[in-house]
């Protein structure tokens, strides 16, 4: 045999091999981890609804829970708490370019499920604190000891990703949940 019959062969197996092992690890994968990947559609999650005496006031009101300020770039500020059930954002100094008036709003998702809104959808130059209440959703204090929920978050209310647990900071005395962050979307909860 010729040296080029020998190096075609070689090399013919050695892709052949390669192109084998690719597609043996993608169907390795499971379909949790692409769904992971690619974000998790709204229907997929099972959410966690507001209390009854919260929800009530959306059948009322098409929007109940709403806070708005003008930050400035010089002093930040909180935008939230009361009028948001406990729901709320800390703004540094320097963490917005300009004026920008920020809202957070109490929502539910399109399966009605508890979730809080903050806008506009932004980045930050400096992380925010939001601060999520989970005295208004039917959540209880032994799910949250044990971990047995998920901050889901979304830009635009079709998919949707977990926020990772190791940044989520638990107070038990306060029932609040809270987390830094570099920008603003939707938040929501679900199993």
């Amino acid at each position: 045999m010729s040296k080029n019959v020998v190096r075609f062969s070689t090399l013919f197996i050695i892709l052949t091999s390669v192109f084998f092992m690719l597609g043996c690890e993608k169907q390795l994968t499971s379909s949790a981890e692409v769904s992971l990947q690619q974000g998790i559609p709204t229907d997929q999650i099972r959410w966690i609804g507001w209390k009854p005496e919260i929800d009530r006031n959306f059948a009322v009101l098409s929007k109940k829970g709403h806070d708005g300020k003008m930050i400035t770039p010089e002093k930040g500020g909180v935008v939230g708490s009361n009028k948001t059930f406990g729901n709320k954002v800390e703004i540094p100094a320097g963490a917005v370019n300009q004026n920008t008036f920020i809202t957070v709003d109490i929502v539910r998702t399109e399966q009605g499920g508890a979730a809080v809104e903050f806008l506009p959808s932004m980045t930050f130059n400096k992380d925010v604190r939001i601060t999520m209440s989970f005295a208004g959703v039917n959540l209880s204090v032994k799910d949250v000891q044990e971990g047995n929920f998920k901050i889901y978050y979304s830009q635009d209310n079709v998919t949707w990703y977990p926020l990772d647990p190791s940044l989520i900071e638990v107070n038990l005395n306060d029932e609040t949940l809270s987390f830094n962050i570099n920008h603003f979307t939707r938040y929501g909860w679900g199993f």
